[in-house]
């Protein structure tokens, strides 16, 4: 889900999000890249951005896809922490830029997380497909997967963040800001509904097959090799889905360790 929280100093309507951004609205409202991307994408109403028909919750935002059309708004333009909801974005970069059949070295760096902090349990020198890590970020939401991928795809965490955030602006979504590939919290890390929702469209219309592929996957079985296995042998990846296995980073690194 997406953690919210208003930034500080941003827009928090409809009315400053145009505002802020008249110019460039006017002049894509009038590009044929504009009128290419409105035939693909749902648009909120200026009366339907703020709504508040539901309390309980602070951003909604549900789109019939096939039609696109806006079925519920409310707030879509405020500011919010998207947690690993950036992982969207960060597949479709990896997807954008990135061949499924390449093998990924796994760094130090792609290993430094707090252990409360969700990971797949990579280790320095590991090697594996770009394909096992994109199964790793979108169905474990594996932060250590994020960096890999963030470094095989740019050479450095910091450029990948870069093209995160052009890839965002050509999009549209002029509301989000990414510091890192993987959503841990940082105050000047953060997106909208609508941003979300284009991000997500982007990643439909353009990698529907390899994304729609991982995402419909209940489990997915890898090959990895890794620098801890004397022999130099293949060790079997075994990722379930963490949203509906409901089990913990420790049961999920017991079975890798049984193979």
């Amino acid at each position: 889900g997406c953690q919210t929280s208003a930034k500080t100093g941003g827009f928090t309507s409809y009315d400053e999000h145009y505002q802020k951004n008249e110019t460039a609205l006017k002049e894509d409202a009038l590009s044929d890249r504009w009128e290419s991307r409105g035939s693909k994408v749902a648009v909120v109403s200026k009366e339907k951005a703020d709504n508040n028909d539901y309390p309980e919750a602070k951003e909604v935002l549900l789109v019939n896809n096939t039609k696109n059309k806006v079925i519920v708004s409310q707030k879509v333009f405020d500011q919010a922490y998207p947690a690993s909801t950036t992982k969207i974005m960060t597949a479709y970069v990896a997807l954008k830029y990135g061949n499924l059949d390449d093998i990924v070295t796994a760094s130090e760096r792609a290993t430094d997380f707090a252990e409360d902090e969700q990971v797949c349990g990579l280790q320095a020198g590991d090697q594996l497909s770009l394909r096992d890590l994109l199964n790793g970020l979108l169905l474990y939401s594996g932060n250590d997967c994020a960096v890999a991928i963030a470094e095989y795809v740019s050479g450095s965490v910091e450029a990948f963040v870069d093209k995160m955030n052009e890839e965002a602006r050509n999009l549209g979504a002029t509301g989000t800001h990414f510091v890192n590939p993987h959503g841990l919290q940082n105050e000047d890390h953060y997106t909208t509904a609508y941003d979300l929702y284009l991000m997500f469209n982007a990643c439909l219309q353009n990698c529907r097959d390899d994304f729609a592929d991982i995402l419909y996957c209940e489990s997915y079985i890898g090959i990895r090799s890794t620098v801890y296995d004397d022999l130099g042998a293949y060790q079997l990846l075994c990722i379930r889905r963490r949203c509906s296995a409901g089990r913990s980073q420790g049961d999920w690194r017991e079975d890798r360790d049984n193979g």
